[in-house]
């Protein structure tokens, strides 16, 4: 969050949307306030101003898609501040989805039934369902 400080000092239109996560410590459970994403940050900047965000100390780059550093529709940062405004959210988690890891399928036909990734696209997983002896393929809006 220092780095967001940093570039709002020099002018840059920054996002870092921020969540509440219950911290272990050796002697007490503490609720902090946590970037939703990790070592990223949003940021809104004219082309020819692109530059400057390498001026703040902590920034290493830009993600990149194709080449180009990503881009982020107004629309979809506006859908991650309507979720994290909803009331009823009190502590969120994100992870990286990874070969081998095991889920709990939330919705379609086999809703509850649990999965194995075997293989992650950018669309579409790989699934075996260890209980029935498939393989499937699934959209992965569809599965989380």
């Amino acid at each position: 969050m220092k780095v967001s400080e940093r570039l709002e000092r020099l002018g840059v239109e920054v996002y870092c949307p921020v969540v509440k996560e219950v911290r272990q410590w050796s002697d007490r459970k503490k609720k902090v306030t946590v970037p939703l994403f990790n070592s990223y940050l949003f940021v809104q900047v004219e082309k020819t101003n692109v530059s400057l965000i390498y001026e703040a100390s902590g920034v290493l780059g830009y993600l990149n898609w194709l080449g180009k550093p990503a881009l982020v529709r107004d629309s979809e940062i506006q859908t991650i501040k309507n979720w994290l405004d909803k009331e009823g959210i009190d502590e969120v988690k994100v992870a990286q989805l990874q070969e081998g890891d095991r889920l709990q399928l939330k919705n379609g036909q086999f809703q509850g039934k649990e999965a194995i990734i075997e293989e992650i696209g950018s669309k579409k997983l790989q699934l075996i369902l260890p209980e029935m002896g498939w393989k499937v393929t699934a959209n992965i809006q569809d599965v989380l």
